[in-house]
């Protein structure tokens, strides 16, 4: 568990990096939103501040809402999404990065926002659980976008 001086301890970095991890039928406005309010911090500081980067499970590349696919920085392969859909290893080629863990999944990350959205399956997921659990014993700062943490 994190305390508040590791939190006080990242904001205060050269920069400071958000992981959007994006849940199936995530909120596109809300993870736009999001990602615009870091842009345009770093566009009132003068210089890059704040960075993010997309990160999912399964396929690379996640449905928003909006049935936009969006493709995510960092892949973490499973046999099966969170949304049922097999990913096969040629899909991961619009992937930044497929990483073969959760810490490589979570490498830099400061604050960990889960992106979630109406139509989300509200059951646990394993696999998520697991991200969430790794992201507290690294003292990463959880967050979330529409469904909470």
């Amino acid at each position: 568990m994190n305390n508040d001086s590791d939190v006080e301890n990242s904001i205060r970095k050269a920069e400071f990096t958000v992981g959007f991890f994006l849940q199936p039928h995530f909120s596109l406005l809300a993870f736009t939103a999001a990602a615009d309010a870091l842009t345009t911090a770093n566009l009132v500081i003068g210089k890059p501040r704040f960075s993010f980067q997309t990160l999912t499970l399964g396929a690379p590349r996640v449905v928003s809402d909006l049935s936009i696919m969006i493709p995510c920085d960092r892949a973490l392969p499973r046999a099966k999404s969170s949304c049922g859909n097999s990913a096969q290893a040629s899909d991961y080629r619009h992937a930044e990065r497929s990483v073969n863990s959760v810490a490589a999944l979570l490498s830099g990350i400061d604050l960990l926002l889960v992106c979630g959205g109406y139509r989300c399956k509200l059951q646990q997921n394993r696999h998520t659980s697991q991200v969430l659990q790794e992201a507290a014993d690294k003292g990463i700062a959880p967050g979330g976008l529409w469904n909470g943490v």
